[in-house]
């Protein structure tokens, strides 16, 4: 990779990617309305550019999820992707202020879990 930074005389370059899901809906599948949904994105993107030195959130996918603590009940929903391209230094010294986010944000919206991507691991922390 280092000869990609030659290649191109780049002043930086991040190798770890960090996706984070937002979602439009509760686990029972009740809307959390744009608004709702556009202020976490705003707050997530504050938090990667403050402590990951940015952020971009992609346009709303369309997804559903199995919610196994509750009959694997499918949860359909139209997610927001916030990606980060980081290093792992930076990952490990905001890591805390990260996950309080995350647990804020399946707590306040009623999340099953809330999903997240670390280079091609899939990670989620789970609300009962």
């Amino acid at each position: 990779m280092a000869r990609f930074a030659t290649l191109f005389q780049a002043d930086k370059s991040a190798s770890t990617l960090f996706v984070l899901f937002v979602p439009s809906a509760d686990r029972d599948g009740k809307r959390l309305g744009a608004k709702a949904q556009d202020r976490w994105v705003r707050t997530a993107l504050r938090i990667f550019g403050t402590n990951l030195r940015g952020a971009t959130a992609l346009p709303r996918g369309w997804g559903v999820w199995r919610d196994d603590a509750r009959g694997g009940r499918l949860v359909w929903d139209r997610p927001i992707l916030i990606q980060c391209f980081t290093n792992e230094d930076d990952l490990r010294r905001h890591g805390s202020a990260l996950r309080e986010f995350m647990i804020e944000l399946g707590t306040k919206t009623n999340q099953g879990a809330v999903g997240f991507v670390i280079d091609r691991t899939f990670y989620e922390i789970d609300f009962p």
